[in-house]
């Protein structure tokens, strides 16, 4: 049986679960930014080409992801010993199995056909600019270049934000609110993490709407098989889509 939504004290628990998961997850990216401009600054760089490195260099851009990324796990793990955790119990057990591919791919037609109707929807209302590209970090990339960028975008982001959102997050708060709840915070937060503020452009309400979109089935998918296995999948599937579109059948 489903639990209710929560009482009061355990609304106090499941805030307490964000708090630490968007501690976990800023944390990553601003000591992330800090090591990497540190280490660039230790070796040489003016401070005037770091920032440009940073946002533009596809070597750079590469390993502040990847630096980022380890970073923010590394916070992960630490609040699962924290709470007498493993990765295991956040749906990371053993090697993928069969079971895993289909649900893959039963979860992306899903998150498919529901992307293209509420989009189709919600372009006839004229709410939010569903034409507002995302900033990838990566211009028309080549040679290696695309190495780089399919590294930071299709591999990277689905592993350590599975393991951020349907993972520590959708684990933790389950057990103070209901599958619901839970549902809908873990996809506004998600959501919110796309709307790419601080980027330097009008916040992107068309990527926080789609990754709103794909959290829900990510969640429903990981609901359903007790995996991470299944919703990386889906995650890398649809990054990967993207990654050709934008950059190898450009």
């Amino acid at each position: 049986m489903n639990k209710p939504v929560g009482n009061y004290k355990q609304w106090l628990f499941a805030v307490r679960v964000v708090l630490f998961t968007v501690l976990a997850f800023l944390g990553g990216q601003l000591v992330g930014a800090t090591i990497l401009t540190s280490l660039l600054t230790a070796f040489g760089m003016k401070e005037q080409y770091v920032s440009w490195a940073l946002e533009s260099h596809e070597v750079i851009r590469f390993l502040l992801i990847l630096t980022v990324e380890l970073i923010t796990v590394y916070f992960i793990y630490l609040l699962l010993k924290r709470s007498k955790q493993t990765f295991k119990t956040i749906g990371l057990s053993g090697r993928p199995k069969r079971r895993d591919a289909i649900w893959t791919i039963k979860g992306f037609a899903l998150y498919f056909v529901t992307f293209i109707t509420v989009f189709a929807i919600i372009s006839q209302t004229g709410l939010i600019d569903t034409n507002q590209s995302q900033q990838l970090g990566f211009v028309n990339p080549s040679g290696f270049g695309l190495l780089w960028a399919f590294l930071s975008l299709v591999i990277l982001p689905p592993i350590v934000e599975e393991i951020v959102f349907r993972g520590y997050l959708l684990t933790n708060l389950k057990k103070y609110i209901n599958v619901y709840a839970s549902a809908i915070v873990v996809s506004v937060l998600f959501a919110a993490a796309h709307l790419e503020l601080g980027s330097g452009v009008s916040p992107n309400f068309a990527a926080a709407l789609d990754t709103f979109v794909l959290s829900l089935v990510l969640v429903y998918v990981t609901h359903k098989t007790n995996s991470l296995y299944p919703a990386i999948g889906i995650h890398a599937v649809k990054n990967l889509i993207a990654f050709v579109t934008l950059f190898v059948l450009k």
